[in-house]
């Protein structure tokens, strides 16, 4: 009696252990799992910083409506805590003000109420608002900025895409990359900078203005998420160029879907 229990502790044991290293395997090939798919999109920032000189950031964005309906101070300030913890940041400052009446970027609306959520860190910033105006629409505006985080860049849309998702938000989320070239760089040398990039990328240019008052090419790629239409052309990258005579460094810009900001 006593041996046949001793022999069914055993293979009890046994069991035990082999299910916990089943459990054990299985999570560490999670966790290489989501370390690769995150290290992957980090391509497009090396194929970017291989072609640039310095100064590599990043800014990863999202500028579009939110809702139609009133929203209190306290469910902005709510809507932008849960954003943030999605972000995965938790020292942040938290700004309401109200009865403000300025003229908005959005329509040429009027804004009554904003609450904004800003951080500051070594590694990047982050600046979340939402805007109300006197018709009860609201906006969202998230920025998520990069020096030495440039890394992250697409981890961090990955986590705007998540609160898209979660939000019903309809829009793309915006990243721009940015870096320098020492000097007034050529038409022709800006060319080359421009296909080494797209080769990399495995784009495929759609459109083109190649001069040095407005250098900036839009092509497509199949392998990146989100595209617009230039025309009847698909569109998701977007590169442009513009000299610094006060640096004497040439700006590059290598944007997806597109280069919202001025340049």
């Amino acid at each position: 009696m006593y041996k046949c229990r001793k022999y069914k502790l055993q293979r009890i044991a046994v069991t035990i252990a082999a299910i916990l290293w089943i459990v054990t395997a299985v999570r560490s090939f999670m966790e290489r799992s989501i370390y690769a798919v995150n290290n992957t999109g980090s391509d497009i920032v090396s194929i970017f910083s291989e072609n640039v000189d310095n100064n590599v950031q990043s800014d990863i964005s999202v500028d579009t409506e939110l809702s139609d309906n009133y929203l209190s101070e306290q469910a902005m300030c709510l809507i932008l805590e849960k954003m943030a913890s999605e972000i995965g940041i938790n020292r942040y400052n938290i700004q309401y003000s109200g009865n403000n009446s300025y003229e908005n970027v959005y329509n040429n609306r009027y804004i009554s109420r904003e609450c904004v959520l800003t951080q500051d860190s070594l590694y990047g910033t982050v600046v979340m608002g939402i805007k109300a105006t006197d018709e009860d629409k609201n906006y969202i505006s998230i920025h998520i900025k990069l020096g030495k985080g440039v890394t992250s860049t697409t981890a961090y849309k990955a986590k705007l895409e998540k609160i898209c998702n979660i939000y019903g938000i309809d829009s793309n989320v915006n990243v721009c990359i940015t870096g320098q070239c020492d000097g007034d760089k050529s038409i022709e040398e800006r060319n080359q900078i421009t296909g080494n990039i797209l080769s990399q990328l495995g784009a495929k240019e759609a459109e083109a203005s190649r001069t040095k008052d407005l250098y900036t090419i839009y092509a497509y790629d199949k392998d990146t998420d989100g595209y617009m239409y230039i025309g009847k052309k698909k569109t998701n990258i977007n590169i442009s160029m513009n000299y610094d005579e006060t640096t004497d460094k040439t700006n590059i810009y290598l944007a997806t879907p597109i280069n919202r900001g001025d340049y």
